[in-house]
């Protein structure tokens, strides 16, 4: 099936790092293989013959390596020589090794095949009519001295020893040139014109592909199944031997999955237990070498295009080789050759790191660290890498939140960055994530970060100075720094609370109370209380009136006792309500503590709050009555001259107040029989004898001094007085009731009264 390929990555092997991988969907992805230019002394060598690589074969201890001057080189895995073959007279074609790496087989264009032994100095020779494209020993070949190879000729040959000596073997033939060999087991698989494999236990031949190209590639996985490459498609081949009738051995070859993808297939096999692929990418006059890495369901995983610049060629046929274990290849260029490997975490952070993904790189190290002894130095050089890359980007609150994870107990580091953090002026940013114990850092790392806050970021400041404790700075240093700016911030709300906590942590809790007084902060009022800081409060009334809701003035009020009341009322002067509001609640409170103020608390009520006034004359004996009476006056509060004019002795301006001004007759009435004054009950009838309501109101009075007659007789004649006869026949019902029940007065007093009040009704009756 058609598999969906992705954009190739470009790697530049003239880096052992790669350069930016681009991702098909544009972003930025990781590379799965790590990719070295290998530097060995190998080098030298091909420099110096103008060599080209043809031929490639790889162990877990040798890198071998044909030329197309019939060299064969023994490198060792970092590309240094070991050992140098110069048998051939042109350029080799394959190279092949058994599986205990003791011997090396080479196949070329002279027709030779040679087989060396890499412990000593034997080496094989085996010559044929053309040219030779392919050798492949026996995995055991140091026991069963047998190999395989093919060529130009078309014959596939299976050479065995026997007792007279080494004889070959026509395992196949006539189907083209046998241009790749891959054995294993009791399998040997090759490719002609066709792609097939050989059972040595059975002689039998079964055909995998009827066609192949010259791009054709064949491998062996682990389990023994044979993957193919021919051309942009995959097969993968099951192939396994079974009994049946009479125990004849039967071959069960199967394809069991089939894809494609686009690629030329240039070389194959199994990497980190994926298929891996050698293709070609096409650009203009340059052939770059391809490694694709594809799922066993056909899905894609990485492409990547390795950067070789030096190669110009068009036709350079570049070659792949596996390490057994799956976890290490190598390709040939021209003259070069790269190793791919599995990326180790050190890769994938140095990835990170290339990539600026700092923060993601430090957290996964931190990560490990749990796990096993990571390396610490890697760590913190990663995270200076980190914290220089953030500065540069101004990410500082970004960097100061990676601080623990990089530092976490390490005191020295804290001190160096707190500096560098501070020196930009960003040390603020650290507040959060600064550690106050274990470790705890020296003094002047704190100072410095405070210092930092107080120009930078108050409101940060502000918050050290609550939670830390103040044996991580030097306070009174600090107290220095923040009046100094507050020289230039006066009403900066923030540094005056710094500031006054900063006092109470040091103990100055006078200086502190002024700056709550500035601040209206009802904290002041605990530290007044808490050590007894009145005389703070007292030198600063003005201050206490800006308080919200009265409050402080409330405390005043509530601790006068603490204050001079005298002060108070001088610093109230200009504040009227609330210097009355003083006044009044402590005079309900004790009336004996503020009385030489009681003349103003009378102006203040006056002005302020007139219904207290009546109340105030009445309880308190300690204001001047005229002063008092001459202000109720110019006010025209009358109920309040009335109680005045009694206090002074003058009743009859009294009485004629309530009679003019309140027209109260009843009122009249009371007032005169309080007083118990002949006289004025006498100017009492004359002022009423012309208000019939008085008159009135006096009949229904009558009793001690005031009688009828004295009342009637001074009625004006021709007045017309509602209800006056019935009020006296009223009066004499109730004095003949009081004769027949001798209550209240004494009999010939009430007989006097009865024909009294009886006159005055026959002289009524008269003038009616």
């Amino acid at each position: 099936m058609e598999k969906e390929s992705i954009s190739p990555n470009k790697h530049d092997i003239e880096n052992e790092y790669p350069e930016t991988i681009i991702s098909q969907m544009g972003d930025f992805d990781e590379p799965l293989i790590k990719y070295k230019k290998l530097d060995g002394s190998f080098k030298v060598l091909m420099d110096e013959k103008s060599a080209s690589f043809t031929s490639l074969k790889v162990s877990e201890k040798y890198i071998m390596c044909g030329t197309d001057r019939g060299a064969i080189l023994i490198l060792d895995l970092d590309g240094n020589l070991i050992k140098k073959f110069d048998k051939h007279i042109a350029k080799v074609n394959c190279i092949d090794v058994d599986g205990k790496q003791e011997f090396v087989a080479s196949c070329g264009d002279d027709g030779k095949a040679f087989i060396y032994s890499l412990n000593s100095n034997n080496v094989y020779e085996y010559f044929s009519r053309s040219p030779l494209l392919s050798i492949s020993l026996e995995p055991n070949y140091s026991s069963s001295k047998t190999f395989a190879f093919g060529g130009v000729d078309g014959n596939l040959y299976l050479n065995e020893k026997s007792w007279l000596g080494h004889k070959d073997k026509i395992l196949h033939n006539g189907q083209g040139p046998v241009r790749m060999i891959k054995w294993r087991e009791n399998f040997i698989a090759w490719i002609d014109k066709q792609i097939k494999v050989f059972d040595l236990s059975n002689g039998r031949i079964n055909v995998i592909n009827d066609e192949s190209s010259e791009c054709s590639q064949i491998a062996w996985d682990k389990d023994g199944n044979l993957i193919i490459a021919d051309g942009n498609n995959i097969q993968i081949c099951f192939i396994k031997v079974i009994k049946y009738f009479s125990n004849k051995m039967k071959n069960i070859v199967r394809i069991t999955k089939s894809f494609h993808g686009d690629f030329e297939s240039y070389g194959l096999g199994l990497f980190q237990s994926k298929i891996c692929i050698l293709s070609i990418a096409p650009e203009e006059n340059i052939q770059r070498p391809e490694i694709i890495l594809m799922d066993f369901e056909g899905d894609e995983i990485s492409n990547e295009v390795l950067l070789l610049p030096s190669y110009k060629q068009t036709n350079f046929r570049y070659q792949m080789e596996f390490l057994q274990s799956g976890e290490l290849f190598y390709v040939i260029g021209e003259r070069d050759i790269i190793s791919g490997s599995s990326r180790s975490f050190d890769d994938h952070i140095e990835w990170l790191c290339q990539h600026n993904l700092y923060e993601k790189a430090i957290l996964e190290i931190k990560a490990q660290n749990q796990q096993k002894d990571t390396n610490r130095l890697l760590l913190i050089q990663i995270g200076e890498k980190y914290f220089e890359n953030s500065f540069d980007l101004g990410q500082f609150s970004e960097a100061a939140r990676m601080t623990p994870v990089i530092f976490s107990d390490d005191s020295a580091l804290w001190e160096i960055w707190v500096k560098k953090f501070c020196d930009r002026q960003n040390g603020f940013w650290l507040m959060p994530y600064i550690p106050l114990d274990n470790p705890r850092l020296p003094p002047p790392v704190y100072q410095a970060i405070l210092n930092d806050c107080l120009k930078n970021n108050q409101s940060e400041f502000l918050e050290a100075i609550k939670i830390w404790p103040i044996i991580l700075y030097n306070i009174s240093e600090l107290i220095n720094a923040v009046e100094e700016s507050l020289i230039f911030q006066q009403d900066n709300k923030i540094l005056l609370t710094a500031l006054a906590k900063l006092l109470t942590l040091n103990g100055q809790h006078e200086q502190a109370i002024i700056c709550y007084l500035k601040l209206r902060d009802p904290d002041v009022f605990k530290i007044v209380l808490q050590f007894d800081l009145f005389d703070c409060i007292e030198n600063n009334i003005n201050l206490l009136l800006l308080f919200e809701n009265s409050m402080g003035l409330d405390f005043l009020i509530h601790y006068y006792e603490k204050f001079s009341v005298d002060k108070i009322v001088k610093c109230l002067e200009t504040h009227k309500d609330c210097l009355l509001k003083f006044l009044d609640e402590i005079y309900w409170k004790d009336s004996t503590v503020a009385l030489k103020y009681h003349d103003l608390q009378l102006e203040l009520y006056c002005e302020l709050d007139r219904p207290k006034i009546i109340q105030f004359l009445r309880t308190s004996n300690y204001y001047s009555i005229e002063k008092a009476f001459s202000l109720c006056k110019s006010l025209d509060l009358t109920e309040e001259m009335i109680f005045l004019l009694g206090r002074m002795g003058n009743f009859r301006e009294a009485l004629k107040l309530i009679i003019e001004k309140i027209k109260d007759p009843q009122a009249a009435i009371d007032f005169a029989k309080e007083q118990e004054d002949d006289q004025l009950w006498e100017d009492l009838v004359n002022y009423s004898v012309d208000k019939p309501e008085f008159i009135v109101s006096l009949l229904h009075n009558l009793g001690g001094k005031l009688e009828a007659k004295n009342v009637v007789l001074k009625i004006p004649s021709g007045m017309n007085i509602l209800d006056l006869k019935e009020s006296l026949l009223s009066i004499l019902s109730d004095y003949r009731l009081q004769l027949y029940t001798g209550k209240h007065l004494p009999y010939d007093v009430l007989l006097t009264k009865y024909f009294n009040a009886l006159d005055c009704v026959a002289s009524l009756a008269t003038e009616e």
